[in-house]
């Protein structure tokens, strides 16, 4: 080697001696804003759990409305198969067919592979006798991006 080689490469070791032997840790550029991402949605989930569980436990006692309102801030935290069938469930019991259904089809269409059969089997007979009160509709948008109404909440935009 020659000496220009072994300055060049001296150079450079001593660079990155600092970033190598440093406790710091070393995020590419944009990391430390996903582990920031990352850690809300896990905090977001945990309190998703929490609030289920004391919906769960409200539900049981037969207090309904509250439990209600605690299924639906879990649902705005965490949209998941098991608050939803929890929430269409409850639903049907307060003869709210509708939202009953949304919530069961939900369920069922999110419903895990790993998932216990049974429950998946009492989630579409429930959904089943609550979609024989509610009415169906299928309709076409021939304008893509175009907001879909269904008395005032939206539904999405077009295609849904």
């Amino acid at each position: 080697m020659t000496n220009r080689r072994l300055r060049i490469l001296a150079v450079s070791a001593a660079l990155a001696a600092p970033a190598l032997t440093s406790n710091q840790p070393v995020y590419a550029q944009g990391a430390p804003q996903a582990a920031q991402s990352a850690d809300a949605e896990a905090k977001s989930l945990a309190r998703s759990r929490e609030i289920f569980q004391q919906a769960n436990k409200l539900y049981d006692e037969g207090k309904y409305p509250q439990a209600e309102a605690l299924y639906l801030q879990a649902w705005g935290l965490k949209k998941s198969y098991d608050v939803a069938g929890n929430l269409g469930n409850l639903e049907a019991d307060m003869n709210k067919p509708r939202a009953a259904a949304e919530y069961l089809s939900f369920a069922v269409r999110e419903f895990p592979a790993g998932g216990r059969p049974s429950l998946r089997d009492a989630l579409l007979k429930r959904r089943g006798e609550v979609q024989k009160l509610v009415g169906a509709l299928r309709f076409c948008v021939n304008k893509a991006g175009a907001e879909v109404l269904l008395d005032e909440p939206s539904l999405g935009l077009s295609p849904l």
